[in-house]
């Protein structure tokens, strides 16, 4: 009878209030994990035909994929928040109602401030 041990891994991954945090945990877990442990542990894969290159074909993957995950971290550090918009803006759902709103002065004129702070802010 042949005895297969397998491990068995647990995590969690506190959020909080910054997006970046996920993918920089997902990023480090598969950076510092999984690629060194797929990377020196052997496995089944070893012993098959075209296996290896399987294997490297993975290893690539993930180092691709947690390249990305870095680079889309960087990317939101980058961003800029938008100010709220004006009051009564925010029933401004479609084209439809743009148009309507968009009759009245006050209307126009609370469109004009919004998209000027938002020039300023990019």
């Amino acid at each position: 009878m042949h005895l297969s041990l397998q491990e068995v891994n647990f995590m969690l991954i506190k959020a909080g209030d910054d997006p970046a945090v996920v993918l920089r945990s997902v990023q480090r877990l598969l950076s510092r994990i999984f690629v060194p442990a797929v990377r020196v542990n052997p496995s089944d894969l070893d012993n098959s035909p075209g296996g290896v290159s399987a294997r490297d074909h993975l290893l690539a993957g993930l180092r691709s994929f947690a390249s990305c995950l870095h680079v889309s971290e960087s990317i939101m550090k980058e961003r800029v928040l938008l100010a709220a918009s004006e009051e009564g803006m925010d029933e401004i759902r479609g084209l439809g109602d743009a148009q309507t709103a968009l009759t009245q002065p006050d209307q126009v004129q609370a469109v004009e401030r919004t998209v000027l702070i938002w020039l300023k802010q990019i």
